[in-house]
């Protein structure tokens, strides 16, 4: 087995990139229009539902058959339906997409940063990016249902897609992994070069 010697980093080539000329780059930047589509509002309810407890609360997303992949609803925008029972809670949490909730059902409250903002059918509740926030359904007998908006396809295909919840454990960066792409490297400990010069992880 080869020994490493301290200090050296691994080498790899590079991946080479791609060159194209001026007419196939805009024909590669060509995407077809989406075509009409309906959500019955019975059936995503009936979905909705039917649907595992995620994230302390029942939760779907409504996807555009031509954006299967990136199971949104149109390019840059995803739609998601949860449903809490009567008393139910979210977990605190927060992640990079900002989020437009609007209550179809029942009542309750969404606390942002620390601040209660009540809610019931018909009232919109905006949560900026990156913003603590969780959902109550204060009713003792009535389900509740908000129906979001979030631009977190656009985040994806940025690669700026980050999650931490509950509030408290650590960030996650949203990806798909692959086996050597980038932010799968962990860099080792090291220690401080210098007097009085703090290492990376101080």
């Amino acid at each position: 087995m080869d020994q490493k010697t301290p200090g050296k980093l691994d080498q790899a080539e590079p991946q080479a990139g791609s060159i194209l000329a001026y007419k196939d780059f805009i024909e590669s930047a060509k995407r077809p229009l989406l075509k009409p589509a309906v959500w019955k509002f019975d059936r995503s309810l009936e979905a909705l539902h039917a649907s595992d407890r995620d994230f302390k609360r029942r939760i779907i997303a409504l996807a555009h058959p031509d954006l299967a992949e990136e199971s949104s609803a149109a390019q840059d925008l995803a739609i998601v339906m949860q449903l809490m029972k009567p008393g139910e809670r979210s977990q605190l949490h927060r992640h990079s997409p900002w989020a437009l909730h609007f209550a179809l059902a029942g009542q309750g409250y969404t606390t942002i940063e620390g601040v209660r903002y009540d809610w019931s059918v018909g009232d919109i509740v905006f949560t900026p990016a990156w913003a603590y926030h969780e959902h109550v359904n204060t009713s003792d007998t009535e389900d509740a249902i908000l129906y979001s908006l979030q631009n977190m396809p656009m985040l994806a295909h940025l690669n700026s897609l980050f999650r931490e919840e509950p509030a408290g454990e650590p960030m996650k960066h949203v990806l798909r992994h692959r086996p050597g792409d980038p932010g799968s490297y962990t860099p080792p400990p090291r220690e401080a070069e210098e007097q009085g010069k703090s290492s990376w992880r101080a």
